[in-house]
């Protein structure tokens, strides 16, 4: 039972490696391209299209930039809210649900801000850049809830073991010294 910890390297985001390459808190260095192709490689271990996108017919399968630049917001609010209620039911969170997108998605925005920070999210921008439904805020929350989940689900990700097998020796090559003429 691993419910306590998780992984630090991973914790809260493949978006914290080492290499600086994925930061994203919306705080520091950003590279929201890299964190949204996290977003939907946790989402894939979440099985996100059977779970999320069969029951529905209205949204297409996500591609690696699709909450990080700025298309169609009719089109991208609407999914960033289906999958952050998605995500947030099945990380376990109980809490008043809106239905077929009536409410304002400033209200909506601010649910989810509320019920992310509630689970230890700290935001560093305001709800406002939630409302679009695309940009690092979006990556972010989205990239916050897929850990929660994969955190309840207690997944973990282990070091691979390699065997000697694995380090087969490189044969020495000896190139000849001289050229054909």
């Amino acid at each position: 039972n691993n419910s306590g910890a998780v992984s630090s390297w991973w914790q809260f985001g493949f978006s914290k490696m080492e290499g600086k390459r994925r930061v994203l808190d919306t705080g520091g260095t950003e590279n929201v391209y890299a964190v949204m192709e996290d977003v939907l490689e946790k989402l894939k271990i979440l099985d996100y299209e059977t779970k999320f996108l069969a029951p529905r017919r209205d949204f297409k399968p996500l591609h690696k930039c699709f909450f990080s630049v700025p298309t169609t917001p009719s089109e991208q609010f609407p999914y960033f809210a289906a999958l952050a209620g998605w995500l947030l039911t099945v990380s376990g969170i109980d809490f008043v649900k809106w239905s077929d997108f009536d409410e304002d998605p400033n209200s909506i925005s601010q649910t989810v801000l509320t019920e992310c920070q509630r689970l230890g999210f700290n935001p560093k921008f305001p709800v406002s850049k939630l409302r679009h439904g695309s940009g690092a805020a979006v990556c972010a929350v989205l990239n916050f809830l897929c850990d929660c989940t994969l955190k309840k689900m207690e997944f973990t990700v282990k070091a691979p073991v390699y065997t000697m097998a694995d380090f087969i020796e490189e044969a020495q090559v000896i190139l000849p010294l001289t050229l054909p003429r």
